[in-house]
């Protein structure tokens, strides 16, 4: 029966899947490091053959997580790196990014709000390099709901969104101060609802969907999906291969 310090070995060459680390009762318990054929390395806290406590990932494509785990899935708090994307830093449950959380994306912008299964879902803000700034609500990781979207020269749409884009009715304040309401439908303004011969200028009411941000949001969701859990490389349990030996 395996206790104290000691290392198992798997495979060969190639295929070399390690623990080095501390044992009791032939499971791993204490701090260990588990490398995956050099695909996944984590070092860190054990208990029962579990990631538990306090440890770090790093994966073969530079993404690193650090962080608290819990019965072998990252839960509580961290910080995930993702290569050429952007950094998460906040609350993780059951190996999901969800909570509450800030993530900066490669480009400068910062979101800072709620997430929901690896995606900006619920409340949150989300400021632009450009000085845009939008306060409201999300939904599978874009804007999606009632939301403010505030332009640095003062402009201002206040009201509904959907799949990224204004729609539905919203309140719409020039740089002059004046202040209308409006129908927006898929990014596109509509018509005013009040009556009105006041010359708008040309300046544009609409906003442009976030495509950058899309974008990342997406593949964030799907890497840290993969991540989410060691189960894919079976890292959360070490006992059958232990008890085979």
């Amino acid at each position: 029966m395996a206790k104290g310090k000691g290392k198992l070995v798997l495979g060969e060459d190639e295929y070399l899947e390690y623990y080095d680390g501390y044992w009791d009762k032939d499971k791993a318990n204490g701090f260990g490091e588990y490398n995956y054929k050099n695909e996944l390395i984590y070092k860190g806290d054990w208990f029962d053959d579990l990631q538990h406590g306090q440890g770090s990932e790093i994966w073969k494509d530079g993404t690193t997580y650090n962080g608290s785990f819990m019965n072998g899935l990252k839960q509580g708090h961290g910080k995930m790196v993702f290569p050429g994307k952007g950094v998460y830093e906040g609350e993780f449950k059951n190996g999901c990014i969800e909570g509450t959380g800030t993530f900066l994306f490669k480009n400068g912008t910062v979101y800072l709000g709620e997430w929901k299964g690896n995606m900006m879902e619920g409340k949150g803000t989300l400021t632009y390099t450009t000085k845009k700034e939008y306060v409201g609500e999300f939904k599978r990781g874009v804007r999606w709901g009632n939301g403010i979207l505030k332009w640095p020269d003062g402009r201002r749409y206040d009201g509904g969104w959907k799949e990224d884009k204004q729609n539905g009715q919203g309140r719409f304040e020039f740089v002059t101060g004046a202040v209308k309401t409006g129908v927006w439908s898929r990014g596109t303004f509509i018509k005013w609802v009040e009556s009105s011969k006041d010359d708008v200028g040309g300046i544009s009411m609409n906003a442009s969907p976030d495509t950058t941000e899309r974008k990342i949001m997406t593949q964030i969701s799907g890497s840290a999906k993969r991540k989410s859990t060691g189960q894919e490389f079976e890292v959360t349990s070490l006992a059958n291969k232990v008890n085979k030996k």
